[in-house]
């Protein structure tokens, strides 16, 4: 399986059942950023703090999508 099989399950997920519409600039920044922000987590590089305030820099519906916060759309 290729990286990109592996990461369309949450590409699609982030595209919250819109699987026809092509992801901007812009949301591919969110969602690398969401990515990058819980594997630093995982890894014990970033504070629960720190993650939680990586998340409230990034777009807020697209953080609740992912991340099972209350929508603030």
């Amino acid at each position: 399986m290729s990286w990109i099989e592996m990461l369309q399950p949450i590409i699609d997920e982030y595209k919250d059942g819109n699987p026809d519409e092509a992801l901007d600039g812009d949301e591919v920044d969110d969602l690398c950023g969401i990515i990058h922000a819980k594997i630093n987590l995982q890894e014990g590089n970033i504070t629960n703090s720190e993650y939680e305030r990586i998340l409230d820099g990034l777009h807020p519906f697209r953080i609740s999508v992912l991340d099972g916060r209350k929508e603030t759309k």
